[in-house]
């Protein structure tokens, strides 16, 4: 993500506009769409005039017991001419018990969410990105996350050179830059109120893939996989269904990266929610890889009924043809990918 990838560019503003006052120290102007025409990741890090975007982090987590966890941190920031808002998604499952918990904030209030030093603030929430490692403090009203990340690949600019075509290649106004940190070793603590009401605390550790995301298009509807294979291979993939463009980027053990447009993948399983569906396995033909590969989610209930446009984002398991493991992958579909058609 990133969902981290909701329809950020066009309904954020109907749910969060106010007068736009930006400082130019904390805002930067959108660079023309073109391979290499943006900075580093550090100061493509703050956010942007003109432009929807996120900050989007997801991650499998294991507890002192051996408990799967995955945790969503994502900011969204939508800046116009006449406002700006933003949006603060956390989200955790915990894979023992099949419970998903979800908490969701807006706000148009620039004391409220803001750039500072190197920190993406929401309120009592922030993400830091240093040279040294990614910090996550997320304060929500049941959740809780306090994470310390560090890199263990360099960067990936994802699609050409950063430059990724929204679901319509050639359309100057349907494009985004994106870059990822695909793996990122985790450290800390999350928490959460059950369903009794007690707060519990977990010490978890795992890894984390940080997705960095800003452009101007419109389309919404797509499915995108995160997998990480124990081979080291991490392998982005971007369908978009309603148009049917679709582009992948692996990045090897040493952070190479190869840019790819002829995979596939079938989905062999669904699941309806209100007026869409959302896949929960899936084929996958991987010719960059020479591999085909089985995912699989872990439950059916990682679904966030975001209120600009509902997603399921959820952990997989990955499995080669012979069905052995070799990694896992998170996915998130959102609602506009995958409607349902009524009958004539």
């Amino acid at each position: 993500m990133s969902a981290r990838r909701i329809r950020t560019t066009r309904r954020i503003a109907a749910v969060v506009v106010v007068p736009l006052i930006l400082a130019s120290c904390s805002t930067l102007s959108l660079r023309p769409f073109t391979p290499g025409r943006h900075g580093s990741v550090y100061v493509e890090w703050l956010p942007h005039r003109d432009s929807g975007e996120w900050w989007y982090v997801t991650g499998r987590l294991q507890d002192a017991r051996g408990g799967l966890w995955l945790y969503q941190f994502t900011i969204f920031h939508q800046a116009k001419l006449l406002g700006q808002g933003y949006l603060l998604d956390l989200a955790l499952t915990d894979y023992t018990t099949g419970r998903h918990y979800f908490e969701e904030f807006a706000t148009t209030d620039s004391h409220k969410a803001y750039a500072r030093d190197g920190s993406i603030v929401f309120d009592k929430s922030s993400i830091t990105l240093s040279k040294k490692d990614l910090t996550i403090h997320a304060k929500g009203e049941k959740l809780a996350f306090d994470l310390t990340s560090i890199p263990e690949k360099p960067p990936v600019w994802q699609a050409d050179d950063g430059v990724e075509a929204m679901g319509l290649p050639g359309e100057a106004s349907q494009m985004s830059y994106y870059y990822s940190f695909t793996r990122l070793r985790t450290r800390g603590e999350i928490s959460f109120t059950d369903a009794s009401g007690a707060e519990v605390r977990e010490s978890v550790s795992g890894n984390s893939w940080l997705d960095r995301q800003w452009g101007t298009f419109t389309e919404s509807g797509w499915d995108w996989f995160s997998i990480r294979l124990f081979d080291g291979n991490d392998v982005m993939l971007y369908a978009f269904p309603p148009t049917g463009f679709r582009e992948g980027t692996l990045a090897d053990p040493q952070g190479k990266t190869t840019t790819f447009r002829d995979f596939a993948y079938t989905t062999d399983r669904w699941q309806t929610r209100g007026q869409s569906r959302y896949g929960l396995e899936w084929s996958l033909q991987l010719p960059v890889l020479g591999r085909e590969l089985k995912i699989v989610a872990l439950s059916r209930n990682d679904f966030n009924p975001n209120r600009v446009i509902a997603y399921w984002e959820g952990l997989c398991r990955v499995y080669d043809r012979s069905g052995m493991l070799v990694g896992y992958a998170v996915q998130e579909t959102t609602a506009d990918a995958h409607p349902l058609v009524s009958s004539p």
